[in-house]
């Protein structure tokens, strides 16, 4: 039986895991790895805009007509300009890349400044999960958001908010951040755990068999 169970051990590669988020940039810097991506700061875009807007290789999609920047110093977390989201009514707003990836990060300025809300993504039109929840923040705070797949991708990741307020949060979205970059191997601490009691399970099932000394 001991025997089994190393082999099922070792026969058993880690299974993948799903694209991890991070709310903290360090963190989500150290996972890239220092990984080279692309950088979008909505520099280029004039007041307003009809949606979709594509912008190199990625395509913004708000929840209107169109997509609107912004140069208040409350939305913008670098350079000059920033996108507006009108998160109220629980509407969409949609980036999409030309080609998969599997990192992704982006600013987020000044939500929750209108009563508590709770931000949402979804990756490639899957299951909405809570990021930021029940949060309320001081005008014009700063957000970080990264996803990181891995040795996955996506293609598009897509906000959305719980507050339905008739003066529902106005949203900055800066430093877009995306790209393939390489996964980093990680060692998996249960599997090497495993292996070791499967090891340990040998041993014992030999000695078990060993014949008696006088």
């Amino acid at each position: 039986m001991a025997l089994f169970a190393a082999l099922l051990v070792l026969g058993t590669s880690p299974a993948s895991a799903g694209p991890m988020i991070h709310t903290d940039e360090t963190a989500f810097n150290a996972a890239v790895n220092g990984g080279t991506m692309n950088q979008e700061g909505f520099e280029t875009l004039n007041l307003f805009q009809f949606d979709p807007v594509t912008l190199g290789s990625v395509t913004i999609d708000g929840p209107w007509l169109g997509i609107t920047r912004t140069t208040d110093s409350r939305y913008v977390t670098e350079g000059d300009q920033a996108v507006l989201w009108n998160a109220r009514n629980n509407r969409l707003f949609d980036f999409t890349f030309d080609s998969p990836i599997n990192a992704f990060a982006i600013d987020i300025a000044n939500f929750g400044t209108n009563g508590e809300n709770t931000l949402l993504v979804s990756i490639d039109g899957g299951e909405f999960f809570n990021v930021f929840e029940s949060f309320e923040g001081a005008r014009g705070n700063e957000l970080f958001l990264g996803i990181f797949a891995g040795q996955g991708s996506f293609s598009n990741v897509t906000f959305t908010a719980t507050n339905r307020r008739i003066f529902g949060d106005v949203i900055g979205f800066d430093r877009l951040q995306f790209g393939r970059v390489a996964a980093t191997p990680v060692s998996e601490p249960a599997t090497l755990a495993l292996f070791g009691l499967g090891l340990a399970g040998l041993g014992v099932l030999r000695r078990r068999k060993s014949p008696a000394t006088a």
